[in-house]
């Protein structure tokens, strides 16, 4: 089954991972370089590097993808609705884990 992401939650993390470069991190990336490099020479590299990614992510195409609405079946005595839509299951017609009407997902969490 394939999962969705929303792009933005990917570049959150990516520019998180930017602000915690640390100088001490800039000191051993700069000390396993080659010579000639400086710790400003480090940081940009990571730094373009982020923003590589971050572009990347920004030009990939998007799926057709729609948040499924979370549900539950109220309970009464003669039948079961929907909280979403009030769908009303009727007298002989048994829940499902999905709603006929609106498919609002009716399975539990946990």
């Amino acid at each position: 089954m394939d999962e969705y992401v929303k792009k933005e939650e990917i570049i959150k993390l990516i520019r998180e991972d930017k602000v915690e470069i640390t100088p001490n991190l800039l000191t051993i990336a700069m000390l396993a370089a080659p010579n000639g490099y400086s710790v400003e020479d480090c940081y940009k590299a990571i730094n373009d590097t982020c923003d590589r990614h971050i572009k990347k992510i920004r030009n990939l195409p998007a799926a057709d993808v729609v948040e499924r609405k979370k549900g539950k079946w109220i309970h009464f005595s003669r039948s079961d609705e929907c909280s979403v839509c009030g769908y009303d299951t009727g007298k002989y017609e048994a829940p499902t884990w999905f709603c006929p009407k609106c498919g609002a997902d009716m399975r539990e969490e946990g």
